[in-house]
């Protein structure tokens, strides 16, 4: 348990780094890409599952938690995520720090919404439009390689 950039792993200590539904609550998600690399053989892979934020679903359920939190907000309440990605904007955040793009797939997780009736879930499972465009779904799943040429991290 902790964090990697705690961690004391060997420089191209692994083969593969998967981060399954992590890198959205990282406060320094790019320092993390960095740690990645180092710690990767080359041709090491790097997989990383996300919330698809170009999906209808995850931008409505964001709007909800946005207006949740204005119209009640709560003493301990906390943000579930801190970053939102796309499609492009995570493969532009591994490719500015050291990788190279190599796939990226889209699924559908099933949607737990706070709403409460049928009514109200089939009205959210109808805006889904997965099947008809599979970049809609709510995950996405990013596939890397390390770069073997000589790298300087970007940052922000």
């Amino acid at each position: 348990n902790g964090f990697l950039k705690e961690a004391s792993f060997d420089t191209e200590y692994f083969d593969a780094v998967v981060m399954e539904d992590v890198l959205e609550h990282m406060s320094d998600p790019f320092e993390t890409i960095i740690k990645v690399r180092q710690i990767l053989h080359p041709k090491g892979l790097i997989i990383i599952k996300t919330p698809n934020a170009d999906s209808l679903l995850i931008r409505l359920d964001l709007l909800y938690q946005n207006l949740i939190f204005n119209v009640r907000p709560r003493k301990k309440i906390f943000l579930h995520h801190l970053y939102y990605f796309t499609k492009d904007s995570l493969r532009k955040c591994v490719e500015n720090h050291g990788f190279k793009h190599l796939d990226t797939i889209f699924f559908q997780e099933p949607f737990r919404t706070k709403a409460r009736g049928l009514l109200r879930n089939i009205a959210i499972n109808s805006l889904s439009l997965t099947n008809i465009f599979p970049s809609q779904r709510t995950s996405l799943v990013l596939f890397s390689e390390k770069k073997d040429e000589s790298y300087i991290p970007l940052r922000r």
